[in-house]
C-alpha cells in the first residue's frame, strides 16, 4: 500500500510545468454550525430554564477544567426530560455525521469507507460569570469534543483586548512553540473563536483548548485583574443577579464512535 509520503512524491512527479508548489499537511479540523435564529431561540430558551433547575438541584456544582462559575454533571445526554436535551443530542449527532462526511472529501488517502456510528458519551452544562474561565484541557477518550452556546451576554471589552471569554485552541504540534513570534502559516498560533448564541462547534477531542476569563473593560483597566481577591470560587453576575439569563451558558459534550 502506498503511504502518504509516497503519494506526495508521486503527485510532484506528475507536475508537467516548472515552478514552485506548496502543500499543507496534518490539518486540524474545527467544524462550526450556526443554527438559524428561530431554532436557536427555541433551544436557548429551553436550555436556560433547564439550567435554573439543574443548578437548584445541585447548587455547588462540579469542578473539572472550570475555574469559577457552575458546572453540571456529565449525564445530560441521558435525560429524557426536559425535551430540549434529547433534541439537542439529535442535532449534535447529525452535526458529527456531517463533519465526518466533509472530512472524507478532504481525505484522499482514506483507507476505509466506513460510516461510523457516533454516540454522545458525556454532556454537561457550564455557566460562567465575571472572572470565570476554563484552564487548558482536552477531552479524554473523545473522538470529537464540542460546545453549544445557549447564552452569550454582551461583555464590554477594553480597546485592543480579545473578546471576553473567547475559546482558544492551541497548535497541537508542540514543537511549533519555538516559532510563536512568527506564526508563519499558523505555526505556533492559537486559534480564537468568539462565542455566539446558537453556535455549535466540533473539534478533535485531543486538541488542547481553554476559555479566557470573562473580564469587562472597566475591570481590565483596573487593578482587579491582578488583585488578590479570589474570584475563582464564586459565581459572579454579569448583569444583575447571577441567574442563567445573566451568565454565559454553554453545553459541552464528548462524542465517541460505537463499533
Amino acid at each position: 500500500m502506498v503511504d502518504r509520503f509516497q503519494l506526495f512524491l508521486l503527485a510532484l512527479s506528475f507536475c508537467k510545468s516548472a515552478g514552485d508548489f506548496i502543500h499543507q499537511h496534518w490539518s486540524t479540523p474545527i467544524f462550526a454550525h450556526q443554527f438559524d435564529n428561530d431554532k436557536a431561540e427555541t433551544f436557548n430558551g429551553a436550555l436556560l430554564e433547564a439550567a435554573a433547575l439543574l443548578r437548584a438541584q445541585d447548587p455547588e456544582g462540579k469542578v473539572n477544567s472550570n475555574r469559577g462559575g457552575w458546572r453540571s454533571g456529565a449525564h445530560l445526554h441521558r435525560l429524557g426530560s426536559p425535551a430540549v436535551f434529547p433534541e439537542l443530542c439529535k442535532e449534535i449527532k447529525a452535526a458529527a455525521a456531517r463533519c465526518w462526511q466533509m472530512g472524507v472529501k478532504e481525505s484522499p488517502t482514506l483507507r476505509t469507507k466506513i460510516k461510523p456510528r457516533f454516540v454522545i458519551s458525556g454532556m454537561w452544562m457550564n455557566m460562567l460569570g465575571y472572572g470565570g474561565s476554563n484552564i487548558v484541557h482536552k477531552h479524554n477518550r473523545a473522538f470529537f469534543a464540542g460546545a453549544y452556546y445557549a447564552r452569550v451576554p454582551k461583555v464590554p471589552k477594553a480597546p485592543g483586548a480579545t473578546s471576553a471569554g473567547a475559546l482558544k485552541f492551541r497548535d497541537p504540534r508542540l514543537q511549533t512553540g519555538v516559532l510563536d513570534d512568527f506564526e508563519w502559516m499558523g505555526l505556533g498560533a492559537e486559534i480564537m473563536v468568539a462565542p455566539v448564541e446558537g453556535l455549535l462547534l466540533l473539534w478533535p477531542g485531543w486538541l488542547e483548548h481553554y476559555v479566557e476569563p470573562l473580564i469587562p473593560a472597566a475591570l481590565q483597566q483596573s487593578n482587579w485583574v491582578n488583585s488578590t481577591d479570589d474570584m475563582s470560587s464564586r459565581l459572579v453576575e454579569i448583569d444583575g443577579e447571577p441567574t442563567p439569563g445573566n451568565l454565559r451558558v454553554v453545553i459541552s459534550f464528548n462524542i465517541a464512535i460505537k463499533e
